[in-house]
């Protein structure tokens, strides 16, 4: 069996955006990380146990600018958490998956 991923992505995107003080500059209130792969598993003659399939998880931080540190090493334990989540996901797809039949040319 062998399993190629053909796209990865680890990203923030601003989820909510609010004011602060009288000058109501913009601020970053909320984040969603964002973890992405693009997995396919095949046996190398053909058949395919899984065809090529997006798998994606989100999860949504809050965001201070009096806690940037604080933050940065929450940031680190979720995206440690949606790795360890994807692997589970992954891995359920992975047991529910039926080999296919090798395709003859």
């Amino acid at each position: 069996m062998q399993m190629n991923y053909s796209s990865y992505a680890q990203a923030y995107q601003a989820k909510s955006v609010g004011g602060f003080g009288a000058e109501y500059k913009r601020r970053v209130r909320e984040l969603q990380l964002v973890y992405r792969v693009n997995l396919r598993v095949h046996d190398g003659k053909g058949g395919e146990f899984l065809p090529t399939t997006p798998f994606s998880i989100t999860r949504d931080l809050t965001y201070s600018d009096t806690d940037v540190l604080s933050k940065e090493v929450e940031e680190a334990n979720i995206y440690r958490e949606v790795q360890t989540d994807l692997v589970q996901q992954i891995l359920r797809r992975l047991s529910a998956a039926q080999p296919a039949k090798a395709v003859v040319q």
